[in-house]
């Protein structure tokens, strides 16, 4: 009986660290997934701003900024919505998630 505990303690340790460590992982991947829509969203807003504040007028794309602001969008990970309703007035930004 105490030579089946040394090995049952141990293993049942091995498991319980092995399940936390794989849910630690999932919740820090599923943090790390909504911050990086945060922070594109952050990098798209301070490229818009910096455009309007150079140039006198708003963006008239995503495009535009990425060609000359140096805005860098991981367009498989993110849908940007971006909608110019005119140059002086910010454009609608929206940043999804793709799954």
């Amino acid at each position: 009986m105490r030579k089946a505990l040394k090995f049952v303690v141990p293993a049942a340790v091995f498991l319980a660290l092995a399940a936390a460590v794989l849910l630690g992982s999932g919740l820090v991947r599923d943090r790390t997934r909504s911050e990086g829509g945060e922070n594109v969203r952050n990098a798209l807003r301070q490229a818009v701003v910096t455009c309007y504040a150079l140039e006198g007028a708003y963006p008239p794309s995503v495009a535009y900024l990425e060609e000359n602001y140096g805005l860098r969008i991981n367009h498989d990970a993110y849908r940007v919505h971006y909608q110019l309703v005119a140059d002086n007035l910010f454009p609608e930004l929206q940043v999804i998630e793709k799954k």
